[in-house]
């Protein structure tokens, strides 16, 4: 996962450029989708279909490198159906609403993933890595 949404953007170049300052947010969700995002979208798959936002955490792993420091679950699905995008979102609530918050990081699986109903998709710790070059 290497791109950034453009909420994330405007606040590095605010901070690095003007010293502004934000708080950070109080919790990060991390999303999943059937395609990957964009700058504006991280195109998670809507609510109802028995996925939700989960809950991530991050560890810095090297400089410019960080990745989830917890196992994340995601299911059991409702229906078949094929995951490839990914995204980090500034808020996690309990009641979901996909795209809901501000986009900060997406990309893609390094593979697709083709799951029937009732599996689930589990995102081991260290698997997600986020980096900036």
């Amino acid at each position: 996962m290497a791109a950034l949404g453009t909420f994330a953007e405007n606040l590095l170049l605010a901070f690095l450029l003007k010293g502004s300052t934000t708080g950070i947010p109080a919790a990060w969700g991390i999303g999943i989708g059937t395609a990957v995002g964009n700058s504006l979208s991280g195109s998670e798959i809507a609510s109802g279909s028995g996925v939700a936002r989960q809950s991530g955490s991050f560890l810095s792993v090297a400089a410019g490198t960080y990745i989830n420091s917890g196992a994340v679950t995601f299911g059991p699905f409702n229906a078949a159906g094929t995951i490839s995008g990914i995204a980090v979102f500034d808020t996690y609530q309990a009641t979901y609403t996909a795209n809901a918050g501000d986009l900060l990081v997406f990309g893609s699986l390094a593979a697709a993933r083709t799951l029937a109903s009732g599996d689930s998709l589990v995102l081991a710790s260290g698997a997600m890595s986020i980096t900036l070059s």
